[in-house]
Parts: structure tokens; C-alpha cells; sequence
């Protein structure tokens, strides 16, 4: 099975966006099984998402997108994940401009996924000062019972220190959207494959590039089924919340 960590749906002014029926043909096309999928925080509609995994429900799970500078973040993520069926959280950094270990802000969004063990995915790269690797191994260790997704592998010249976190830190995961082979490569050498999530962050990028990305840098086929998606179904096991769809 491959399962990819990392879309969007919905639709964004002015930018690219996607619907659901688009990207699960680009998924058929390419032999992606299942993905995880979330609004654009541009225009976010948990609503929308919730409706496409009840729809695709043997192809999608959600996470849910709420504005962390909201007074009412934590009753908008219950809502979305006790009523609307949603299983993770997708952070609004660095578009919002507040950095990942501002706990003064967060601790109510990400104490609710510390207490259900759910999964957090968030843009982790070197060219903001919000992001940087080091900051997931922050919330890591504040938040044991999370799982947090390192997106993008601390593109372009923080791979090492990504690596270096999943490596570190039980749950923290790093995901291969718009890195290259060889950092997959070492990734995997270094941190585990098990550590290590398909994603591609459609619809900015594809799934058969992603797809033969990952399997031109996976050395073994044990390997390559952990990262392509035993990893991701194991995370998704760990929630504590019963399954209502």
C-alpha cells in the first residue's frame, strides 16, 4: 500500500488548488491507495474536508486546520475532530508568522493531540526562523504522545537537522514532499525508514514523481513498504479516538 502523508484540497484564490475527485484520479493514476489530506490555509474549510473523507472514506483521512490565534483554536479543533471526523492537525505556520515552540499559543491545540495521540504535520524548513527542525524536537519532547510530521525534510539546507530530530525524538517523522533522492537516501541510512513518510504536498507536486523518487533512493523492499505506508497506517493506529466513519 502507499499511503501519502501530505495534500491539500479545497480551492485558494488566485493559486493553484484541487478538489478531491482531481487529486484521487492523479492518485489512481500514479498507484497511490490512500492520503491524508487538509484545506489550504488560505482558504480554510474543514467542513469540506470532512465531507470528502466520509465520501472517500476507504481512500482519504483528514486533519483538521485551525487558526492558531483564534481564542477558540482548541473548541474549533474538537469540533472538527469529535464531530467532523478528522484525525490530525495541520499547523498555520509559517503563513501566520508565529514560530513552533510559541507554547503560550499552541499548548491548547497540541495538548488536545497529546491527550489522542494525534498526528501534527507542519512545514519544517531552514528558510524561516518559525520552522526550523530544531523547534519540532521542542514540541517533541512537551508533547510525548503526538506524532509530529516534519514536512518537507528541513528543505533546502536543514535536511541534516531534520534527520537528525527523527532520529532523536521517538515521535517526530520526516516526509519526502519536494526533497531529492539523496536526501531520502540518507534519511532513511541514518534516521530508519521507519521514520520516514511518502508525501508529496499535492497538488504542488506529483505523485508519480514522489512515487519514483522514493523508490529510486529505498534500498530494500522493507524499506520501501515502511516508508511507502506501514509508517503511516502505525501513526494513524496509535489515535485514541474511535473511528466514526
Amino acid at each position: 500500500m502507499i499511503f501519502d502523508s501530505h495534500n491539500h484540497i479545497g480551492f485558494r484564490h488566485g493559486n493553484v488548488g484541487q478538489n478531491a475527485e482531481e487529486m484521487i484520479r492523479q492518485m489512481d493514476e500514479a498507484g497511490v491507495d490512500r492520503a491524508v489530506v487538509f484545506s489550504f490555509i488560505e482558504k480554510t474549510d474543514n467542513n469540506y474536508v470532512s465531507e470528502m473523507v466520509k465520501k472517500f472514506h476507504d481512500r482519504l483521512v483528514g486533519y483538521a486546520l485551525v487558526n492558531s490565534f483564534d481564542s477558540d483554536a482548541d473548541q474549533q479543533f474538537l469540533h472538527a475532530i469529535f464531530d467532523l471526523g478528522l484525525r490530525g492537525l495541520k499547523m498555520d505556520t509559517p503563513r501566520r508568522a508565529f514560530s513552533l515552540n510559541d507554547f503560550d499559543l499552541l499548548d491548547p491545540i497540541l495538548s488536545i493531540c497529546n491527550s489522542y495521540h494525534l498526528p501534527v504535520i507542519a512545514y519544517g524548513a531552514n528558510d524561516n526562523p518559525f520552522t526550523h527542525p530544531y523547534k519540532f524536537g521542542e514540541m517533541a519532547v512537551r508533547y510525548p504522545n503526538a506524532n509530529f510530521i516534519l514536512a518537507h525534510m528541513g528543505i533546502l539546507f536543514a535536511t541534516g537537522q531534520a534527520i537528525e530530530m527523527a532520529k532523536t525524538h521517538r515521535n517526530i517523522y520526516i516526509e519526502t514532499s519536494n526533497v531529492n533522492a539523496s536526501a531520502i537516501r540518507d534519511a532513511v541510512k541514518k534516521a530508519g525508514a521507519e521514520k520516514v513518510l511518502f508525501g508529496t504536498d499535492s497538488p504542488f507536486s506529483f505523485f508519480k514523481i514522489t512515487k519514483l523518487t522514493v523508490e529510486m533512493s529505498v534500498t530494500t523492499s522493507r524499506e520501501l513498504d515502511l516508508v511507502n505506508g506501514e509508517n503511516m497506517q502505525r501513526i494513524l493506529s496509535e489515535i485514541t479516538l474511535q473511528t466514526i466513519f
